[in-house]
């Protein structure tokens, strides 16, 4: 029987950490992508990700009527029917060209958060079995390097950062996964990575003497630029319970990543979130609620 390939999936909301854990994975042999994004100003060591695969996943949220930066709810019955047949052929093609047959590979753009019903498809086409590092990052940091970034309200990165997170997490619950603190990928690469390759059983030599200070060296704590611990984010408690709700039940992921309880907290904010963008009143009462994150510093 032939053996499946196996695929890295990084995932994380934009402004998390998936660069530098994308990148710690190239360290430790996992294929990158032959055509990979050119480094920008706001992430000078590399995307790690496919130009290829992004410009179809842009086309691909397109067709869905959203945008990557969109709020518009993408079901799970159409990423799934014959209609993105299309998008399912090209992406394998991408796939195909950007990592040829390597048998072990990582694919990172936090666009696949909400596209993995999808890459479903896309990865038993090209015989990989799919295990998934997901990125945590307080959504306050996310939030305020968005605004410096891309001059979003402080109040719609955060609802950015919830819609990405939740799907993401649904969408992982059937396979390996691992969610790594973006904090401690700062503070303690190596033992972070090691952590991750340890729960999706890669291979146990990857993490040597020589990999280890690599990823050290890698992973630049100095490209934070902004901090917010969880006490600034308690305290805005009041004003967006599901929120600090959501980070801490992901909180709860990176110790045990399929703790039952966790995941019934997550169901009841993705309850909540669907409603609160399909009714008008609850979403305006929710956005009025998060001007108050307007304050931050």
């Amino acid at each position: 029987m032939e053996r499946l390939r196996q695929a890295v999936i990084v995932l994380g909301m934009h402004r998390s950490g998936t660069s530098a854990l994308a990148g710690a994975l190239g360290i430790l042999g996992a294929r990158l992508p032959n055509r990979p994004m050119p480094p920008q100003p706001d992430n000078p060591k590399g995307f790690f990700e496919s130009n290829e695969i992004t410009a179809i996943h842009d086309r691909l949220l397109a067709a869905a009527g959203t945008t990557w930066l969109g709020l518009e709810q993408i079901s799970a019955e159409w990423q799934c029917s014959p209609a993105t047949a299309a998008f399912v052929d090209e992406l394998a093609a991408a796939v195909a060209e950007d990592y040829d047959d390597a048998p072990l590979f990582a694919i990172k753009d936090p666009r696949m958060c909400r596209l993995m019903p999808i890459w479903r498809r896309v990865l038993d086409r090209v015989g990989a079995r799919p295990r998934f590092a997901i990125t945590v990052r307080n959504p306050l940091e996310v939030a305020q390097s968005l605004k410096n970034r891309n001059r979003l309200p402080i109040s719609y990165g955060c609802l950015l950062w919830l819609l990405h997170m939740i799907e993401a997490e649904l969408h992982t619950r059937q396979s390996p996964r691992v969610f790594a603190s973006y904090d401690n990928l700062l503070r303690n690469p190596g033992e972070t990575v090691k952590h991750i390759a340890s729960e999706l059983k890669l291979d146990s030599s990857l993490i040597n003497e020589k990999s280890a200070p690599s990823i050290v060296s890698f992973v630049d704590p100095t490209m934070r630029h902004h901090v917010a611990d969880i006490e600034e984010l308690e305290s805005r408690g009041r004003y967006c319970p599901w929120l600090l709700e959501t980070y801490q039940a992901l909180g709860v992921l990176v110790q045990f990543p399929f703790d039952t309880e966790a995941r019934q907290r997550l169901d009841n904010v993705r309850t909540f979130f669907a409603q609160a963008l399909s009714e008008s009143a609850i979403r305006e009462k929710m956005l009025a609620d998060l001007q108050s994150l307007e304050l931050i510093s």
